[in-house]
């Protein structure tokens, strides 16, 4: 029997109630910046609009704050769903998953040898470069659920002062997750679905386009891409997501140290479609045993 703890809120929100805006800024990319279309305070008992009214200029969802992909992150335009009322491949607006939050620190590549060692499965590492690899993983605990419904997987990277958010400052090369990580995981816990970090991205910031880390993730439905129709054209694109990454997700200070915790993962997502990602809040309910069993 388990109780539930309160919600710990990951999202890293963009908040515009401040000039300038308040947001992430990976990849060295500017923040947003707020028009005002119109002001309660301008005029509103004399032919004003009495109300407020913004619009979010230079909004990147991908460097701004918390956000999901899909498989559509990695697919040509071109193959994405076209037909009027086709619906592009997204998982439920709203999910709850069995999880298991890792917080992590990173290896440092620091020699030839490293390098040596893990570059064949990532050619674009470089020394100097910190890479998440499968021996930084805390001890994995067996919780109370079985690990067979174990859905998502939150990989929580701390930087050497402990903190996770500070990591997005480093806008030339922030850490990263090695492939191997991910196939680890999917070893252990063969139902995960869900991969979500607070880095501004699973890959290496420049890797040529390669980004395996990613290709890991969607793997099966990029195989699926691969299928041709009877005919010998291209194949629709599956019709479902069966997975997704989660990145910037925001870290509190009580994930300041290497540790693993069992729960449940809520990812919300913005009322948008026809994207390769959209805005999404995440929360982390963690489940115990009760003291007396």
């Amino acid at each position: 029997m388990a109780y539930f703890m309160r919600l710990l809120d990951l999202t890293r929100r963009v908040d515009g109630s401040t000039e300038p805006v308040r947001a992430a800024e990976a990849f060295g990319i500017a923040r947003p910046r707020m028009e005002w279309l119109c002001r309660a305070d301008e005029g509103g008992g004399s032919g004003g609009s009495g109300v407020n009214c913004a619009r979010i200029d230079r909004y990147v969802v991908h460097a701004c704050g918390t956000h999901t992909e899909t498989v559509l992150h990695l697919v040509p335009r071109s193959r994405w769903p076209s037909e009027e009322g086709e619906t592009p491949v997204w998982p439920p607006p709203f999910g709850e998953y069995e999880a298991l939050l890792l917080v992590c620190r990173p290896t440092c590549i620091d020699s030839d040898a490293m390098l040596g060692r893990w570059q064949a499965d990532y050619p674009a590492m470089c020394i100097g470069d910190r890479v998440l690899l499968e021996r930084d993983l805390p001890e994995r605990w067996e919780g109370c659920v079985g690990d067979a419904l174990v859905q998502a997987v939150a990989l929580i990277v701390l930087d050497g002062d402990g903190s996770g958010d500070s990591i997005v400052d480093d806008v030339e090369n922030p850490p990263y997750i090695h492939p191997a990580v991910i196939a680890a995981l999917r070893q252990t816990y063969n139902s995960v679905r869900h991969f979500l970090t607070n880095l501004p991205s699973l890959d290496r910031a420049v890797d040529a386009g390669q980004v395996r880390t990613h290709r890991a993730v969607f793997a099966s439905e990029l195989d699926a891409l691969h299928m041709v129709d009877e005919e010998g054209a291209p194949a629709a694109v599956p019709v479902s997501a069966r997975h997704t990454i989660t990145e910037l997700l925001a870290v509190p200070t009580s994930l300041a140290a290497p540790q693993t915790r069992r729960g449940y993962l809520i990812i919300a997502l913005a009322p948008m479609r026809g994207m390769d990602a959209v805005p999404s809040s995440v929360y982390f309910r963690e489940s115990r045993k009760r003291p007396d069993g």
